[in-house]
Protein backbone atom coordinates (compact mmCIF):
# COMPACT_ATOMS: atom_id res chain seq x y z
CA UNK A 1 0.00 0.00 0.00
CA UNK A 2 1.18 3.78 -0.86
CA UNK A 3 2.09 5.93 1.41
CA UNK A 4 -1.45 8.13 0.45
CA UNK A 5 -3.91 5.77 1.31
CA UNK A 6 -2.00 4.81 4.70
CA UNK A 7 -2.32 8.83 5.55
CA UNK A 8 -5.31 9.21 4.94
CA UNK A 9 -6.98 6.26 7.12
CA UNK A 10 -4.24 7.25 9.58
CA UNK A 11 -6.06 10.83 9.79
CA UNK A 12 -9.07 8.88 9.90
CA UNK A 13 -8.55 6.82 12.89
CA UNK A 14 -7.10 9.50 14.85
CA UNK A 15 -10.02 12.15 14.08
CA UNK A 16 -12.24 9.50 14.89
CA UNK A 17 -10.46 8.50 18.23
CA UNK A 18 -9.18 11.98 19.43
CA UNK A 19 -11.33 14.85 18.46
CA UNK A 20 -14.57 15.56 21.29
CA UNK A 21 -17.39 13.76 21.04
CA UNK A 22 -20.39 12.14 22.86
CA UNK A 23 -17.70 9.56 24.22
CA UNK A 24 -14.49 10.22 26.00
CA UNK A 25 -11.21 9.48 23.56
CA UNK A 26 -10.30 6.71 26.64
CA UNK A 27 -13.90 4.88 25.59
CA UNK A 28 -13.11 5.11 22.03
CA UNK A 29 -9.96 3.98 22.01
CA UNK A 30 -11.35 1.09 23.63
CA UNK A 31 -14.43 0.32 21.60
CA UNK A 32 -11.80 0.44 18.78
CA UNK A 33 -9.28 -1.92 20.10
CA UNK A 34 -12.22 -4.32 21.29
CA UNK A 35 -13.47 -3.99 17.52
CA UNK A 36 -10.41 -5.19 16.51
CA UNK A 37 -9.82 -7.68 18.88
CA UNK A 38 -13.00 -9.46 19.59
CA UNK A 39 -12.00 -12.92 20.10
CA UNK A 40 -9.38 -11.40 22.92
CA UNK A 41 -11.07 -11.39 26.46
CA UNK A 42 -8.23 -9.26 27.69
CA UNK A 43 -9.95 -6.27 25.73
CA UNK A 44 -13.53 -7.15 26.70
CA UNK A 45 -15.28 -3.78 27.69
CA UNK A 46 -15.40 -2.76 31.68
CA UNK A 47 -16.41 0.46 33.54
CA UNK A 48 -13.07 0.63 34.08
CA UNK A 49 -11.48 0.23 30.67
CA UNK A 50 -14.59 2.82 29.18
CA UNK A 51 -14.18 5.05 31.62
CA UNK A 52 -17.02 6.74 34.00
CA UNK A 53 -20.85 7.22 32.73
CA UNK A 54 -20.72 5.72 29.55
CA UNK A 55 -23.22 2.73 30.44
CA UNK A 56 -24.75 1.53 32.85
CA UNK A 57 -24.28 -1.97 31.13
CA UNK A 58 -20.60 -2.54 29.66
CA UNK A 59 -21.29 -6.09 29.04
CA UNK A 60 -24.11 -5.43 26.57
CA UNK A 61 -21.98 -2.40 25.14
CA UNK A 62 -19.14 -5.21 25.00
CA UNK A 63 -21.59 -8.00 23.10
CA UNK A 64 -22.65 -5.63 20.87
CA UNK A 65 -19.39 -4.30 19.84
CA UNK A 66 -18.13 -7.83 19.24
CA UNK A 67 -21.12 -8.65 17.23
CA UNK A 68 -20.19 -5.50 15.15
CA UNK A 69 -16.40 -7.26 14.50
CA UNK A 70 -17.84 -10.36 13.42
CA UNK A 71 -21.09 -10.51 12.34
CA UNK A 72 -22.55 -6.79 11.79
CA UNK A 73 -24.93 -8.11 9.75
CA UNK A 74 -27.00 -10.16 12.62
CA UNK A 75 -26.96 -6.48 14.56
CA UNK A 76 -30.35 -5.63 15.21
CA UNK A 77 -32.72 -2.77 16.75
CA UNK A 78 -32.93 -4.41 19.35
CA UNK A 79 -29.05 -4.43 20.10
CA UNK A 80 -28.99 -0.79 19.65
CA UNK A 81 -32.52 -0.03 21.90
CA UNK A 82 -30.62 -1.81 24.58
CA UNK A 83 -27.47 0.09 24.89
CA UNK A 84 -29.86 3.42 24.85
CA UNK A 85 -31.60 1.79 27.45
CA UNK A 86 -28.34 1.49 29.53
CA UNK A 87 -28.18 4.95 29.71
CA UNK A 88 -26.08 5.57 26.17
CA UNK A 89 -26.53 8.67 23.93
CA UNK A 90 -27.86 8.07 20.49
CA UNK A 91 -24.98 9.86 19.86
CA UNK A 92 -22.58 7.48 22.06
CA UNK A 93 -24.21 4.38 20.27
CA UNK A 94 -23.39 6.09 16.98
CA UNK A 95 -19.55 6.87 17.74
CA UNK A 96 -19.28 3.05 19.58
CA UNK A 97 -20.43 1.81 16.37
CA UNK A 98 -18.30 3.48 14.26
CA UNK A 99 -14.87 2.85 16.64
CA UNK A 100 -16.01 -0.58 16.34
CA UNK A 101 -16.65 -0.82 12.89
CA UNK A 102 -12.98 0.97 11.94
CA UNK A 103 -11.19 -1.28 14.76
CA UNK A 104 -12.64 -4.20 13.06
CA UNK A 105 -11.93 -3.00 9.61
CA UNK A 106 -8.18 -2.00 10.50
CA UNK A 107 -7.77 -5.61 11.78
CA UNK A 108 -8.81 -7.28 8.55
CA UNK A 109 -6.88 -4.50 6.45
CA UNK A 110 -3.52 -5.27 8.65
CA UNK A 111 -4.31 -9.02 8.44
CA UNK A 112 -4.71 -8.93 4.60
CA UNK A 113 -2.00 -6.83 3.81
CA UNK A 114 0.10 -9.54 6.05
CA UNK A 115 -1.20 -11.97 4.10
CA UNK A 116 -0.11 -10.36 1.09
CA UNK A 117 3.46 -9.38 2.19
CA UNK A 118 3.77 -13.14 2.93
CA UNK A 119 2.85 -14.71 -0.40
CA UNK A 120 5.18 -15.59 -3.27
CA UNK A 121 5.65 -13.72 -5.85
CA UNK A 122 4.94 -15.16 -9.11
Amino acid sequence: MDDQPRAELAALRKTTLTQPGALAQKAREAIFARGGAPDDPARALSAETLGPDVTSDPARLDAVIVKIAKYAYRVTNADIQGLLAGGMSQEAVYEAVICAALGAGYWRLERGLAALRSTPAS
